[in-house]
């Protein structure tokens, strides 16, 4: 008769290797390993840990702010005046795109009423079928011009 080397295993695992959320389990589990292991794992501990500071805008936090200029002399200042420009910079950003939108805007209404003048054209030589489109085109962009003025002005 064979032996069959093979052993059946079991889908148990075993006591020693169950998975707890109870610190005291895993600081028993840790003191039972040797202690060249146990100094192992402490150093593994020690280099997984980092402290991170983050803050919202270009200034650092009082004490932080405070620290800086202990170390370096004038570094508050710096750091002020950095802030300082780095708002301009941002001020020059937004007054730009906010010319640009006026420029958009004004071309649109421009055109708009442009293709109402050559639809008024067209209608003056009889011309209706292409004075229809382009009329049609023209008030619906001139409308919603106006509608954008007002929904500007309701929120001023």
């Amino acid at each position: 008769m064979k032996s069959n080397s093979k052993k059946r295993r079991s889908s148990k695992p075993p006591k020693s290797t169950k998975k707890s959320n109870d610190p005291g389990n895993i600081q028993k589990i840790i003191h039972n390993l040797p202690e060249e292991q146990q100094e192992q794992i402490a150093q593994q501990i020690i280099t997984g840990f980092s402290i991170s500071k983050t803050s919202i805008g270009p200034l650092p936090p009082p004490e932080d702010f405070e620290k800086y200029e202990k170390v370096l002399f004038g570094a508050a200042d710096r750091i002020m005046s950095m802030a300082e420009r780095e708002q301009q910079i941002h001020a020059k950003g937004q007054n730009a795109a906010l010319a640009n939108d006026k420029k958009r805007i004004n071309f649109a209404t421009l055109l708009g009423f442009g293709l109402l003048a050559i639809a008024g054209i067209a209608v003056w030589n009889g011309n209706s079928i292409i004075a229809l489109p382009l009329g049609l085109i023209g008030a619906v962009s001139a409308m919603f011009r106006t509608w954008l003025n007002f929904r500007e002005k309701s929120k001023q």
